[in-house]
């Protein structure tokens, strides 16, 4: 099964004004808190997929994601959403903070590449990841699409995005002593 990894609701079902840190957390792997997995699904608004050039970015995408939703100090709120990029260690925080969808990807783009894309939202995600020059141009979701591990999933109308965090392809090239 492939699951999926994001920021979705607060502690009280609201987009803002959340209390840092996921008040809805009660188990690792964590399937039910305010930034959790769940298994894929296809977004009402359709999904482009942008996949990371490097294997070695997106396999690091998944660590991270996988990383922040297991992390009961990563909450919700779209009012606090920069706390995440501003606490010391990332998704490995041991302070609790905030995000929300479009700035824990920005987050683990941000540990995956050594570099921020800068300020983003679902709106304009998927032109700062592909402008990054770390991501391939996004393509449309469809039922034939391969789905690989890091892969990031955006709507194509403003609303969510998530990263694929595991039961994907894996795309890890072999050593050349391997070959």
């Amino acid at each position: 099964m492939i699951m999926i990894g994001s920021a979705r609701i607060d502690e009280r079902g609201k987009a803002s004004g959340g209390a840092p840190g996921d008040q809805k957390q009660t188990k690792k792997p964590d399937t039910i808190g305010e930034v959790s997995m769940q298994p894929f699904y296809v977004h009402s608004k359709g999904w482009y997929v942008l996949r990371a050039k490097d294997d070695i970015v997106g396999h690091t995408i998944a660590i991270s994601m996988k990383r922040a939703c297991n992390n009961k100090n990563i909450g919700y709120s779209q009012s606090d959403r920069y706390s995440l990029l501003n606490v010391e260690g990332g998704t490995k925080t041991k302070k609790k903070c905030n995000c929300d969808c479009s700035s824990l990807i920005r987050q683990c783009v941000k540990e995956a590449t050594g570099n921020d894309i800068g300020e983003c939202y679902t709106g304009n995600l998927a032109d700062k990841l592909e402008k990054s020059g770390y991501f391939y141009q996004r393509i449309d979701y469809n039922k034939s699409t391969p789905i690989f591990n890091g892969d990031i999933l955006i709507t194509k109308v403003k609303g969510h995005t998530a990263a694929v965090v595991s039961g994907g392809r894996v795309r890890l090239k072999k050593n050349k002593e391997e070959e």
